[in-house]
Formats: structure tokens, C-alpha cells, sequence
């Protein structure tokens, strides 16, 4: 909890007035490492439409290890979303993302692919390069919350990913 007050604290304290917000889809496969699944790697993806000075479209992905707070064998989480990017630099983003969706996993009681709500949110830093304009490269360090409720079975069980991923990110300025 400390770390994430300690996060919105220092978005807050960037230049509110220059922020920029995106649009972006974005999935991920949980991988567990152990069998009571409390550890895992989460490998994920996003697509985003980031209108700075330019209009920006642009790819990321990412591999990160976490705490998987679920009985569950795997998870697929995936959501529609949109982000503020706090332009401290001209090189450099604090972002934070929110969005909802929803998780795919193995149920715990029927032992077969369910679907359940989900909501995610982030923040983080990316740090930006232009190869040859309209290409720029960028890399990333983010720690995302994915949360979700599984109604199968006896009751609400909630579901969530706590991870921290290292990103790399390719995009082009139409």
C-alpha cells in the first residue's frame, strides 16, 4: 500500500497541466512457478494510440514477475483501457493506467475455462528515443494490479495479479 500511495503521490506532483491521455488494448498470459500458484511471471502485451505532439501509435510488451493472489491454474487477463502520460521530459513518461475487462482462467470448482470481470490499474515509467523520424523505440518499467471475481462455485472469490514488468515499446508517428 505504501508504495502505491508513494506512486500517486509523485504523478500528482508532476505538471498536471501538460498531460496527454492514450487509448490502448492489452492481454497477458500468468505463467505459475510453483504449485500453490502464488508465484508467477506475467508475460503482456498493449496496443496504444498516444496523441502527444504528434499522433502516436504504439506497441509494448513486457515480462514481469509477481505475487498471483488465486487458486487458479492460468489466467489470460485482457482489458480496454486509457492512460495519462505526464510528460516530464521530452524523452521521458510517468504514466498511469486504468482500465477493465475481463480475466479467462481455469475454474476452481468445475475445472473448466470461465470468464470474469476484471479491472486493472498501473503506473510507471517510459523513457523514449527516436531512431529516424516518424520510428522511435522506448523501454519501460511499470507495476500493475489486476483484479477480478470468479462467481463459480460457493460465493465471490477474487482474483489478483500484483507484478512488476520490465517493457519494451515500438512506435511510429503518423
Amino acid at each position: 500500500m505504501k508504495v502505491w500511495l508513494l506512486t500517486i503521490l509523485f504523478l500528482c506532483s508532476v505538471e498536471v497541466y501538460a498531460l496527454t491521455a492514450s487509448v490502448g488494448v492489452s492481454g497477458g498470459v500468468v505463467i505459475p512457478l510453483d504449485d500453490a500458484l502464488q508465484n508467477g511471471y506475467l508475460v503482456s502485451g498493449r496496443v496504444s494510440l498516444l496523441p502527444t505532439q504528434y499522433i502516436s501509435i504504439y506497441g509494448e510488451i513486457g515480462l514481469g514477475r509477481g505475487m498471483v493472489n488465486s487458486m487458479h491454474y492460468s489466467m489470460m487477463p485482457f482489458y480496454f483501457g486509457s492512460g495519462l502520460a505526464f510528460p516530464a521530459k521530452r524523452w521521458l513518461r510517468l504514466v498511469a493506467d486504468f482500465g477493465f475487462g475481463y480475466v479467462r482462467h481455469v475454474g476452481i470448482v468445475s475445472n473448466k475455462p470461465v470468464s470474469s470481470l476484471s479491472f486493472r490499474l498501473g503506473g510507471g515509467v517510459r523513457f523514449f528515443q527516436d531512431i529516424r523520424y516518424p520510428l522511435f523505440f522506448g523501454v519501460g518499467i511499470y507495476r500493475s494490479f489486476v483484479g477480478g471475481s470468479d462467481c463459480e462455485g460457493e460465493g465471490l472469490k477474487m482474483l489478483s495479479i500484483d507484478n512488476m514488468s520490465i517493457s519494451v515499446i515500438f512506435g511510429y508517428n503518423l
